[in-house]
């Protein structure tokens, strides 16, 4: 096969996401199927970031730059193109695939300006039209996507994320060395992922407020950059009586997650609308229980490997804050269930079934 790949999103200075969705499965899929050309498009509009372009060195993948007016003027012909993003060129010339991370922006209106939302809703719609496939990273993200716009139920692939390798308990030294360069605490509870209205981190910092004189050594480490609604945490962060404990050490680097997992008593992961939730299972293969919010994404990708709450509730949050801090049997069962559940996602067979995906889109 001639597989196009649009690795526009992937073309980022930090890659959180999406991106980082984009360049494990394409680290996984170029080498298992050595025998398909890959033609790599990266869209005009990305040119000036073309210096973090994912520009693979294998001999199956070259790279090209397009517009969604004329794809086939750059790509040539292809019998199955995969937008990485939820996206895909109107009318396309060849069979399209798209890759379907969540729906949030139109689930709920807070989590996103207007104009972002209209452009989710256009892209969705475009991909409810002409997708030959949607490759949903979660049955839930399928579920909700097919109670806003009407797609037979064979033209979806669900198809989990997988955890790197890399991903796994950290000696104590290079969590200590993290700990210095970072200037952390030696005792945390971690959010890691964009500090946006999405994620729903007001409740946590107001549930780790409510702890107060309970163990004052414990720390909130919230790891990433800002987004959507960010001031309102500023806001909350500040008028907090702990906020000299709230830690935010800005977008952290993919080779120091492992260590910063590994370092924290617990992660917490109360965002309301997730797709899959790829840092629960990242901080479970490093041996870190995880707290996250009852959605029906969290039952199909944790199980009973994590502890569920309502995360719109600030004392459930607590309760299992103080749980995670003080319970030392809780805290072993939940590593070694979040272990074993992280085991069984790879990327490998995340891009065993995508291929599948390709294979039968071009026989169709």
């Amino acid at each position: 096969m001639r597989i196009g790949i649009d690795v526009s999103a992937l073309a980022k200075r930090e890659r959180t996401g999406v991106a980082r969705y984009g360049v494990a499965l394409l680290d996984a899929l170029l080498p298992l199927a050595e025998r398909e050309t890959f033609v790599l498009g990266c869209r005009l509009s990305r040119l000036r970031r073309a210096r973090f372009r994912y520009a693979p060195r294998r001999a199956n993948a070259t790279m090209r730059w397009f517009v969604d007016v004329a794809p086939r003027l750059a790509l040539g012909e292809l019998d199955v193109f995969h937008g990485l993003d939820a996206r895909i060129p109107p009318r396309a010339p060849f069979p399209c695939v798209a890759t379907l991370h969540d729906v949030g922006a139109v689930e709920l209106d807070a989590i996103a300006n207007s104009g972002f939302r209209a452009k989710k809703h256009d892209a969705f719609a475009t991909l409810a039209r002409e997708a030959r496939r949607i490759v949903c990273v979660s049955a839930a993200t399928r579920d909700a996507f097919r109670q806003r716009y009407s797609v037979p139920l064979d033209r979806f692939a669900v198809v989990h994320h997988g955890v790197d390798g890399r991903f796994r308990p950290v000696d104590a030294a290079t969590i200590d060395a993290l700990r210095a360069r970072l200037a952390l605490p030696r005792r945390y509870v971690l959010f890691v992922g964009l500090l946006s209205t999405r994620k729903n981190l007001v409740p946590l910092v107001r549930a780790f407020e409510s702890l107060t004189g309970e163990r004052d050594d414990v720390a909130l480490v919230l790891a990433g950059g800002h987004g959507h609604g960010h001031v309102d945490l500023d806001d909350a962060i500040a008028r907090s009586a702990v906020r000299d404990r709230i830690v935010r050490p800005g977008f952290i680097a993919d080779a120091d997650l492992p260590a910063l997992y590994a370092g924290a008593r617990a992660f917490v992961f109360p965002g309301l609308t997730e797709g899959f939730g790829m840092p629960m299972l990242e901080a479970m293969a490093c041996g870190t229980p995880v707290i996250a919010h009852a959605a029906p994404v969290t039952t199909e990708v944790a199980a009973d490997a994590a502890t569920t709450l309502d995360a719109r509730e600030v004392p459930a949050i607590a309760t299992a804050l103080r749980t995670a801090i003080h319970d030392d049997a809780w805290h072993a069962r939940f590593v070694a269930l979040g272990r074993a559940r992280a085991a069984l996602f790879t990327w490998e067979a995340a891009a065993r079934k995508t291929l599948e995906v390709y294979r039968a889109v071009a026989t169709e």
